[in-house]
């Protein structure tokens, strides 16, 4: 029995045997090694296009800021819908409003569109509107797939110049606030997430958007439409 266990580890260590895995060693640290270097590379491939989609993005939200400032003299001070001065039904008053909002609208929609009198970051985003931006931003930084999803929210921006004010008016804060997280979480290194990185439970009040549910969007939508029926008829 001693006879074969010496013979045995006679084998192992013999100079073929110990060649070989050594050679086995090498060639599992060296992929290890070179899969992480990938991945590093990779992450600064993403890194780079991220900031670019979120400079873009908060350059949109900026604009779209100092344009709804416009409305503030007859409105009040926004960006909100609380405690909205009523808009005048007739007369010049009305048609100061008429002109203002259209001019307003007409600036807003070109940002959301990507065209017109707006001029991107990037000549890659011309012509590109805000809810692709936004939805590919969100994508490329791994954020969850549900979140994701709110992003779609902003298809609701691409309405007439007429009406657009009052979708912008509405969502500004969100937007902002989307900014502001995802310029934080970039900063300190946290964005754009790893390939196949879960958010953690503070990354996710981090990124600061509710879980979608089925039917959320069309909700909002109908909300927003009877609000906008209601500051009409003021």
């Amino acid at each position: 029995m001693q006879t074969s266990r010496k013979g045995f580890w006679d084998h192992i260590n013999s100079p073929v045997v110990v060649a070989i895995l050594t050679g086995v060693i090498i060639a599992g640290g060296g992929k290890i090694y070179a899969d992480r270097q990938a991945d590093a590379r990779e992450l600064d491939t993403r890194r780079s296009a991220y900031a670019k989609l979120l400079t873009e993005y908060e350059h949109r939200v900026s604009d779209l800021g100092i344009a709804d400032g416009c409305l503030d003299p007859e409105l009040g001070e926004g960006p909100t819908l609380k405690g909205i001065k009523p808009i005048p039904k007739t007369g010049p008053a009305r048609d100061r409003w008429t002109r203002l909002s259209l001019a307003v609208g007409k600036q807003e929609s070109d940002i959301l569109r990507g065209r017109g009198s707006y001029a991107p970051t990037d000549p890659a985003f011309e012509g590109m509107s805000f809810e692709a931006v936004a939805i590919q931003m969100e994508t490329l930084g791994g954020v969850p797939d549900i979140q994701v999803g709110a992003m779609r929210l902003f298809g609701a921006l691409d309405s007439g110049p007429d009406v657009v004010w009052l979708f912008v008016r509405s969502w500004l804060p969100m937007m902002r606030q989307v900014s502001v997280s995802r310029h934080m979480m970039f900063a300190d290194g946290r964005l754009p997430f790893r390939r196949g990185h879960a958010p953690t439970e503070a990354e996710q009040k981090s990124l600061g958007f509710p879980d979608m549910k089925p039917g959320d969007l069309e909700r909002l939508e109908r909300q927003t439409d009877a609000l906008h029926a209601q500051i009409q008829n003021m």
